[in-house]
């Protein structure tokens, strides 16, 4: 039953695509406080929200270094003509997706890499899963309001998925993982793009945005350069803990 909600309720805002800049934060509460129903004092930990004072100092530190890289990726590397991309609407925008963001990476990340791992104890395994659901999931998302992300997208959605799911492995909280996906989508999403002069819907603008090439062999070659330096270091199901 618990379970059902905090689907129904993370979905819910992603379904009905809504436009208020509020509309993840009751999808919040509602995951926090099932979540505090069922776990008790181990909600935090299952929720991957258990860090130290140097791991919270750092997730900071590594979200206002992104800031600006991402910036430029968007705005200098990206914005190649006949494709534009325009900053706007910074305002309160931003702080709901700060919300939309913790969302994915409480429910998708921590409590379903924790819960999966006590299945299945092999973590690479299942954090390659997950990395496929979440680019599958955006596929989806898209399709249903009429557009279509290509294979290219797809795999740097994937290549990303992937990278957050090991560093929640190996760190076992959120918090590294919540910078770069806060960072990109704090630009991502509060820009227009443009091709020719017109307007490039939402879900159109992952082909020319994660799907640009040197994109998308950045992100894997990321990747697999943090599943290496990870290889070894995990072994079954258990989670390292570390700051």
């Amino acid at each position: 039953m618990g379970t059902a909600v905090c689907i129904a309720a993370y979905l819910f805002p992603y379904l009905f695509m809504l436009g208020e800049w509020w509309r993840w934060l009751p999808s919040t509460f509602v995951l926090l406080i099932v979540g505090a129903a069922f776990h008790g004092s181990a909600t935090a930990r299952f929720f991957g929200l258990e860090m130290s004072f140097g791991a919270v100092s750092a997730t900071v530190v590594l979200c206002v270094v992104l800031l600006p890289v991402f910036g430029y990726v968007l705005f200098g590397f990206l914005n190649d003509p006949p494709f534009h991309v325009q900053a706007h609407n910074y305002g309160l925008k931003h702080v709901g997706q700060l919300f939309q963001v913790f969302n994915d990476e409480i429910l998708l990340r921590a409590a379903a890499m924790t819960v999966l791992l006590r299945w299945l104890p092999y973590p690479k395994t299942v954090s390659l899963a997950l990395a496929g659901m979440f680019a599958m999931g955006h596929h989806l998302l898209y399709r249903l309001h009429g557009s279509n992300i290509g294979w290219e997208a797809m795999a740097t959605l994937f290549s990303f998925g992937a990278i957050a799911n090991l560093l929640f492995v190996r760190f076992r909280h959120i918090g590294y993982s919540l910078a770069p996906h806060y960072a990109w989508n704090f630009h991502r999403f509060n820009s227009a793009y443009f091709l020719g002069g017109y307007a490039v819907p939402q879900g159109e603008t992952f082909n020319h945005v994660e799907g640009n090439g040197w994109i998308a062999i950045m992100s894997f070659a990321t990747f697999l350069l943090i599943s290496t330096a990870f290889s070894g270091g995990q072994h079954s199901g258990t989670l390292a803990h570390s700051d």
